[in-house]
């Protein structure tokens, strides 16, 4: 992705550039790898964050707060993600989705629990409203392991039953795939 990058901004295309932000942002994001998502926009494309200002701010923001709770400015990050949040309306609901669950994991890890399961179902409930399971799924995952935490079994029970039916739909649709294609090869 390093190299792709550097080749569209050496052959000033904008577009090639921004997609391959994009991309390499939502991977870096996906997998959890915050270190190396500061390191791209803090040390080698500082300016990267200049232009999400103009193009991109909800994102701009959500980065800022990541940021943020990487140098450990809780109050910095937590004003970012309501700034994030305000910008969000207008978005997609996966990517809203998304963002939602990543506010609710900086909750959860500076002991706001309250916040973040207010987070996650807004999260699980833009995941349901769209059909992207998997964000249903991340997110009622995370629900029942706070909800156990809590000692509110009754609630984690109700999130472990529909993590269990979103796993078993997701395998069940995964087989379904993996038979298909092999009769597509077959034929």
């Amino acid at each position: 992705m390093q190299y792709i990058l550097d080749f569209a901004i050496r052959h000033k295309s904008p577009r090639f550039k921004k997609f391959g932000f994009a991309m390499y942002r939502t991977h870096l994001l996906n997998a959890n790898l915050m270190d190396q998502l500061y390191d791209l926009y803090k040390k080698k494309f500082p300016s990267e964050l200049q232009e999400l200002a103009i193009t991109d701010p909800a994102m701009l923001f959500r980065l800022k707060a990541i940021f943020a709770d990487k140098e450990n400015k809780i109050d910095s990050a937590t004003i970012y993600f309501k700034k994030a949040e305000q910008l969000m309306r207008n978005q997609y609901p996966l990517r809203k989705s998304q963002f939602y669950y990543r506010y609710a994991q900086f909750l959860i890890r500076h002991g706001r629990k309250m916040e973040a399961i207010e987070m996650l179902h807004k999260s699980y409930k833009l995941a349901e409203e769209a059909g992207f399971q998997d964000n249903m799924l991340s997110a009622s995952e995370l629900l029942n392991s706070l909800y156990i935490q809590m000692a509110d079994y009754k609630n984690a029970y109700v999130y472990l039953l529909q993590t269990k039916k979103l796993t078993d739909s997701i395998h069940e649709w995964s087989d379904k795939e993996l038979l298909f294609r092999t009769q597509i090869e077959h034929d």
